[in-house]
């Protein structure tokens, strides 16, 4: 494909991106979406006003956000109520070139594109991207810095954007920094670069320290700093065993061996496999509506059913072209599960399933896309491939444009209960 094709296709699925984290307010609704939306705005102009950060609310503590909106708000004059409605989201939907940049360098383009597209209009992730809150910075600082430990792994030049990185995904969103640290836990064991898991270990380290010191949740957890100290030395003897054990195992006989077992797989038996485990997340899913503290659409929950159905056709093919990779990606994807169980077992307080949702884009788009190609192939006629390929997309893009709950769209802005109804208790 023509590379003027390519950044044409690209510029387009990155304005419907943005268009499609930006709809409730093009549709005219006029409340900064989510009780914490009005937390950001407040500490956001506490800086304009006063001139520092307020660290005395734990928001503050993760100032990306609120610098980034008060340092654009004082350059060009513009207010920031209006700013909170669209440079977040335009932030977060920046992801949308990253993906494509590490997809393409890493597998090919027309995966490349196909992620980009699913990524943009994945309901969940769209969901909260649209909210300016810390998180949506979050959304992009996470394959952003995986696309930077992926550059640095091969040019040295990359570190100090790296650490940069790293710092600022840091003080972006504390949430979003535990899930990306698994993500590129997973993928370190793997790696023979001594600098990056170096680095990684730091970043571990001082994550820790940082959130033990600002997250109540954290502190309370672990105690004595004591044993916040441990906990980190027990966190990374795992972490080095765990490489330990890599280099001591046979990778390659392992992925042969998984690579043997899914080929014996026919195309029927991959069929009820998948419709089986998905009709098992739908029940699942049932089963742990009271765990949400928000309300969610049907089409919020088709996003994830239509990712998951892709992501276990795509599976085998995926495999077979990309075996350790996608090993690796199989394996966040277990850690992932594993915690979502682990809180709804907790019962944390304001602990909700539904915000893993929109990280699960990022370990499943290779999975997904492959499984898009897989639906693909079983046509013979170019014209049904086509039809085919068009079909999940716009399976895709109906989902993200029907994500939002009601009182978001329609320009119910007025409606006080309405809106109040999507803040947690």
């Amino acid at each position: 494909m023509e590379k003027n094709k390519i950044y044409a296709i690209l510029i387009l699925i990155l304005m419907l991106a943005l268009l499609l984290r930006v709809l409730p307010y093009a549709t005219g609704y006029d409340n900064l979406i989510m009780g914490d939306t009005i937390r950001e705005y407040q500490e956001t102009n506490f800086i304009i006003d006063n001139g520092y950060i307020n660290y005395d609310f734990v928001y503050s503590k993760y100032p990306v956000l609120h610098l980034m909106m008060s340092e654009t708000s004082l350059l060009t004059g513009i207010d920031t109520d209006l700013l909170f409605r669209f440079l977040p989201q335009l932030i977060a939907s920046f992801a949308v070139i990253i993906i494509f940049l590490l997809m393409n360098q890493k597998f090919n383009t027309k995966i490349a594109l196909t992620s980009s597209f699913l990524f943009a209009t994945f309901g969940p992730n769209i969901l909260w991207a649209m909210k300016p809150v810390r998180e949506t910075i979050g959304l992009f600082m996470f394959p952003l810095l995986i696309y930077m430990y992926f550059k640095a792994d091969k040019d040295k030049r990359y570190y100090i954007p790296l650490v940069l990185s790293s710092i600022v995904a840091l003080l972006a969103h504390h949430w979003t920094f535990w899930l990306l640290l698994i993500f590129l836990g997973i993928f370190l064991i793997f790696s023979e670069n001594q600098n990056s898991i170096l680095l990684y270990c730091l970043s571990i380290v001082i994550a820790f320290i940082y959130y033990y010191f600002t997250l109540s949740v954290v502190s309370s957890l672990f105690g004595s700093f004591f044993m916040l100290l441990l906990s980190i030395i027990a966190i990374l003897t795992a972490f080095l065993f765990a490489l330990y054990l890599a280099r001591q195992l046979n990778i390659k006989f392992l992925v042969n061996q998984a690579k043997r077992f899914v080929k014996k797989l026919t195309q029927g038996e991959i069929f009820i496999f998948t419709s089986l485990l998905t009709l098992l997340i739908i029940f699942a899913f049932l089963l742990t509506q009271s765990s949400f503290v928000y309300t969610y659409s049907i089409f919020f929950l088709s996003s994830i059913f239509l990712l998951f159905f892709l992501s276990l056709i795509g599976f085998k093919d995926s495999l077979e072209s990309y075996p350790l990779t996608s090993l690796a990606l199989l394996l966040v994807n277990c850690v992932y599960f594993i915690l979502i169980v682990i809180g709804i077992i907790t019962g944390y307080n304001y602990y909700d399933p539904g915000r893993f949702a929109e990280f699960l884009i990022y370990p499943n788009l290779l999975f997904a896309s492959c499984g898009i190609f897989f639906l693909c192939s079983l046509a013979k006629s170019k014209e049904i491939k086509t039809m085919l390929y068009s079909g999940v997309l716009i399976l895709f893009l109906v989902s993200a444009i029907f994500v939002y709950p009601t009182v978001y769209l329609g320009a119910e802005a007025d409606s006080v209960r309405s809106y109040l109804q999507y803040i947690p208790d």
